[in-house]
């Protein structure tokens, strides 16, 4: 969570990201980025985010984003 704050990205973005993706796209083993486009209020531009997200069969885990 560190990383957000780093980035200043707002957890709501994170959370909007891996529910309702614009896609999915594959990265072995495993993992995919879960990615969307958003306004950063800040800087008023479209932004792209990118969330890598490995997948266990118990859990989701985010790796980085």
């Amino acid at each position: 969570m560190r990383e957000l704050a780093r980035r200043e990205i707002d957890r709501a973005e994170v959370e909007l990201t891996l529910r309702q993706p614009d896609a999915i796209v594959p990265a072995p083993p495993a993992r995919h980025f879960y990615q969307r486009r958003y306004v950063d209020k800040t800087l008023n531009e479209t932004m792209l985010l990118r969330v890598l997200v490995e997948e266990i069969v118990s859990e989701t885990a985010v790796v980085t984003l």
